[in-house]
């Protein structure tokens, strides 16, 4: 069965339907203008006309009726029925109208049959097919803009990204200044030390939210690094020379909140007035390295610890900026010549002591608020208390040295010099001048000893001291 048309003029006005060699014969004779559709009954898409007829070539059709002319306005139009004669059918099949499209004219009434002239008339008039309505395009300007709009915004986010650390430090600065004090120079009148803050170091409120609470005397910002700094202070009177050992308790405390906290460094750092021991440690905190550095130093038995913190991003400015303040921190030292004074008092007195064993002596009395002048003969006390830290072959090393001591002594000397030690260790009070010969009896026999046996003694009698006194 050949294929049949519906034609859409460009006017919208629809004929047909239409087989292919009436399609051709039209198309021929010129009464299909250029832009002219056809549809394929059945379906839905329309194509040129020119297309369909190049894609398909009509077969051989009987000759075409004489045409009386062309129709007028270039496009098929239904003519006048002739009177009285019917005309003969046209070879075309006969088209049934269809309705126009809603911008063209309405079409005149056409008689029930074709002229001869005519190649078919309009159909009965359908509604006609819309076809589906194009996608508006979005003006060129519009696009523009939009486009700037987003490239400020990418822009921007770039920038805020970038300034966001900057931002941060500079709020954080604010903060910091608004906990410091005035005052740059911090003095403790009953310790007796002096910090002189650097520049770019600022003095913080005691108070202040910034560190967590502590027992620190001082607390310090500087805020251009991101570090903070307290100084601590600690009575240790059974410690002699411990710096070290107080950075090693420092050490495990942080530890213990810092499970990954490395040592990077030890050795000396140089203060307003001596030195003191350095630590340099790293750690992680919520996630970011982080740097801290802490000196130790001693007034007496007062040592002080100097610490600091900071992000590990400004390690290198912090630890500068750390031994600028360490360089500010003056030792009082006032405590530590009167220890000096009385280590040296004693030590002429008792020379069967360590100076060691001396200056802990000293200390723990001084710090006690007690006289140093009888520790000669007290601390035969703290040496007995302290044997038990000796072991059996030490213990009989003393025995033997002391019997060195003695054995030139006169018997009756041997005997008054016996009870005198038995009564010191006993804890009884001695008159100054019945004590005073026995002493000298034993600081002459104790001088008259060999160097290296007089230091094996000193040595023994350190161990027992530290025991007696329970010496860290």
């Amino acid at each position: 069965m050949a294929a049949s048309y519906i034609v859409r003029l460009p006017d919208g006005v629809e004929y047909g339907p239409a087989d292919l060699p009436t399609l051709a014969g039209w198309h021929r004779e010129g009464r299909l203008p250029a832009g002219s559709q056809v549809q394929a009954e059945g379906s839905d898409d329309w194509q040129p006309v020119a297309e369909v007829l190049r894609k398909q070539p009509p077969p051989a059709r009987p000759a075409a009726v004489p045409s009386t002319g062309r129709l007028a306005a270039a496009f098929p139009k239904p003519a006048a029925k002739a009177s009285g004669a019917k005309a003969p059918a046209s070879t075309a099949p006969r088209p049934t109208a269809v309705k126009p499209g809603p911008d063209a004219a309405e079409p005149a009434a056409a008689p029930d049959r074709p002229g001869p002239d005519e190649p078919a008339r309009p159909r009965p008039a359908r509604p006609a097919r819309r076809s589906p309505s194009p996608v508006p395009k979005i003006p060129r300007a519009v696009l523009l803009v939009a486009a700037g709009l987003l490239l400020v915004v990418v822009l921007l986010g770039t920038l805020l990204a970038a300034l966001s650390p900057w931002i941060a430090r500079r709020r954080a600065r604010l903060e910091v200044q608004g906990e410091a004090l005035p005052d740059r120079r911090f003095a403790d009148p009953a310790l007796g030390v002096i910090v002189e803050a650097p520049q770019g170091w600022l003095i913080l409120r005691p108070e202040t939210p910034l560190v967590p609470p502590s027992d620190a005397k001082l607390i310090l910002a500087q805020p251009t690094v991101g570090a903070f700094a307290t100084l601590r202070v600690e009575s240790q009177p059974r410690l002699v020379a411990g710096e070290d050992a107080c950075l090693d308790a420092l050490v495990e405390s942080w530890r213990l909140y810092r499970p990954k906290l490395q040592v990077l460094e030890r050795g000396d750092q140089r203060l307003a007035k001596g030195q003191g021991r350095l630590l340099h440690a790293s750690w992680e905190e919520a996630g970011e390295p982080m740097r801290g550095s802490a000196v130790v130093f001693h007034d007496g038995w007062n040592y002080f610890t100097l610490q600091a913190w900071g992000p590990a991003a400004t390690a290198a400015a912090f630890f500068y900026e750390f031994q600028a303040l360490a360089r500010g921190v003056g030792p009082p030292g006032a405590l530590e010549s009167r220890v000096d004074e009385a280590v040296r008092q004693v030590a002429v007195e008792a020379p069967e002591l360590s100076r060691t064993a001396v200056r802990l002596l000293v200390q723990v009395r001084m710090s006690a608020g007690q006289p140093t002048d009888d520790l000669p003969e007290t601390s035969v006390r703290v040496v007995n208390r302290g044997l038990i830290a000796l072991s059996t072959a030490e213990s009989a090393e003393m025995g033997k040295i002391y019997a060195q001591v003695w054995g030139p002594l006169p018997e009756a000397e041997r005997n008054h010099l016996a009870r005198y030690l038995e009564q010191v260790r006993a804890g009884r009070a001695i008159a100054p001048e019945e004590a005073q010969p026995l002493r000298q009896l034993i600081k002459a026999g104790i001088l008259s000893l060999p160097e290296d046996v007089r230091a094996r003694l000193q040595a023994l009698n350190e161990k027992a001291i530290g025991a007696g006194l329970g010496r860290p």
